[in-house]
Formats: C-alpha cells, sequence, structure tokens
C-alpha cells in the first residue's frame, strides 16, 4: 500500500513538472504586442505575434503593448504650480497618450527596466515644459487659448523625449484651476463687463430712439409736404374743372344762341312764306306814304 502511495506521488510530481516545463517553454505574443527573448539577462532578439518557444528557466519573453498608453497627472495649486506673466498660480490637469515603438523595442529591452523607468523623464520634462509655456502668457490667455497651449506643450516634449524610444500620440490639457483671488478678480471683471455692455446697450437704445424721432420728424415733414402738394393739385384740378365746365358752358350757351339763330331765321322764313302765299299780286310797301294837307295845296299856304 506504501509502495503504491509513493509511486502516485512521484507520478504526480513528475506530472508537474512536466507541466511547469511545458508552461515555460512557450509564450503567446498578442496581436498588438511586441516581444523580447531575454536570456540569462541578455536581450537576444524580438518577436512578432504568436506563439513562440523558450528554453524553460533560462529565457523568457518580455512583452509590450504597442497600443496608446494613458498618463494622467495634475499640477496643483501651489508651490508646484505653474506662474502665469501676469503672476497668477494656476493649477493645470493634463492627459498624456504614449506608445512603445514596435521597432525599437530591443533598445526599450535594454535600457528600460520598467515604464516607471520611461514615466520619470516624461515626467520631469511634461512640468518643465508647461510652466514654462504658462510663464509666457497670461492666465486669461491660457484659459481661454488650451487647446493652442497643449500644442505647444506636446511639440516641445516631442523635441525634448526624442532619446526616448516612445511615440507622443496625443497631449491634452484636461482642467484648469486658481486662486480664490483670482476668482474674485474675474466675478469683479465680469461684473464690469456686464455694467460696460448694460450701458452700452442703453446708448445704443437711446441712439436708436433718437433715431427713430429723427426718422419720425422726417417722416411727418415728408407727409406734410405730400399733402400740401396734394392740396395744391386738388386746388388746381378744381379750377382746371370749373375752367372746364365754364368752358362747356358756354360753348352751350354759344350753340343753343346759334340754334336759337337758325330758328328765328326759320321762323322768319316760315312766315314770309305765308305771307306770300297769301299776296294778290300787289305790292304794298311796308313805309308809311306822306299826302301833303289838300287844303294847303289851295291857299298855296
Amino acid at each position: 500500500m506504501e509502495g503504491w502511495m509513493k509511486k502516485t506521488i512521484i507520478s504526480i510530481v513528475i506530472a508537474l513538472l512536466v507541466l511547469v516545463v511545458g508552461i515555460n517553454s512557450c509564450s503567446v505574443v498578442g496581436p498588438t504586442e511586441k516581444g523580447v527573448v531575454i536570456t540569462l539577462g541578455q536581450v537576444k532578439g524580438d518577436l512578432e505575434p504568436g506563439m513562440h518557444f523558450k528554453v524553460p528557466f533560462v529565457s523568457k519573453i518580455k512583452k509590450y503593448d504597442t497600443t496608446p498608453i494613458a498618463y494622467k497627472k495634475s499640477l496643483g495649486i501651489g508651490t508646484d504650480g505653474a506662474i502665469t506673466a501676469d503672476k497668477q498660480t494656476i493649477g493645470v490637469d493634463y492627459e498624456l497618450y504614449w506608445k512603445y515603438k514596435g521597432n525599437e523595442v530591443i533598445e526599450i529591452a535594454k535600457h528600460y527596466s520598467n515604464k516607471d523607468a520611461i514615466y520619470d523623464p516624461i515626467s520631469t520634462a511634461l512640468k518643465e515644459i508647461i510652466k514654462d509655456e504658462a510663464g509666457r502668457i497670461s492666465i486669461a490667455q491660457f484659459i481661454n487659448d488650451q487647446s493652442t497651449v497643449s500644442a505647444k506643450v506636446a511639440n516641445r516634449l516631442k523635441e525634448r523625449i526624442s532619446y526616448i524610444p516612445v511615440e507622443i500620440t496625443q497631449f491634452s490639457i484636461t482642467n484648469l484651476d486658481w486662486s480664490d483671488d483670482y476668482d474674485k478678480a474675474i466675478r469683479e471683471t465680469a461684473r464690469i463687463a456686464q455694467e460696460i455692455e448694460r450701458a452700452k446697450n442703453e446708448a445704443e437704445v437711446a441712439a436708436a430712439n433718437a433715431q427713430k424721432k429723427v426718422k419720425e420728424a422726417e417722416a411727418e415733414a415728408q407727409a406734410a409736404e405730400f399733402a400740401k402738394k396734394a392740396a395744391i393739385a386738388k386746388a388746381e384740378g378744381e379750377a382746371e374743372a370749373i375752367k372746364i365746365d365754364a368752358d362747356a358752358t358756354a360753348y352751350k350757351n354759344l350753340k343753343v344762341a346759334q340754334n336759337l339763330s337758325v330758328m328765328q331765321a326759320q321762323w322768319k322764313h316760315e312766315e314770309e312764306m305765308k305771307r306770300l302765299e297769301k299776296w294778290d299780286g300787289v305790292q304794298v310797301s311796308s313805309q308809311s306814304i306822306y299826302v301833303p294837307n289838300t287844303y294847303d295845296l289851295k291857299s298855296g299856304k
């Protein structure tokens, strides 16, 4: 019985050893990774994605993810904060995305034992560059143009850490903070700006009202002028109408007189024709004939 148990234990140990050796004999490099073979502490070569075999307990495969890695940090307000050109202390939250250069993983494995060895120079460079850029502009410019500041910081960082075999894919300033004193100054500036804007609006309204009154006065004067011209035109029209009516009446009277004359001549003609119809052939003068007194003729007186 004891012999059987001993054999069973030995078999289990051997199986475990085989399993451990098998596991340590191969490694899978993912599709977004690059591998580096390290044998007895020495970098021997890089590996592409896939399954790879190695000497158990002698070699190991170190993997590097080549997708972008997020690095988020902050510069707090105070001694660690940035100081702007107008002497305002400002806090900055920023976000950096970087990735290993896949074709340089051997250099990374040789000179950088872990991520912290890469983060430290990047972090130091970022703080110095952000503070320097903040010192070049006012806090208002920093607040209003964060995208431009972010672009400048990213370009300077790429130059600064060009010796490190990593790639900066994105950098952005995600948030800004400032002192309570500057908050008060902002509120006071906003209040003054609002008052200025209100005064400006009131001035514009007053100017608009004055302009409106001018336009109304011009419109009234123009309306009066139009009314005057209309009255003149009406009077002239009425006078012309009266003249036309008078001319028509005179013409009518003339025609009536002409018709009356014609009718009188016609009447006279008709009377003469009636007289002629009654005439017996003896012409009697319509003038009076003087007959001398016979007595006077005899006496000679």
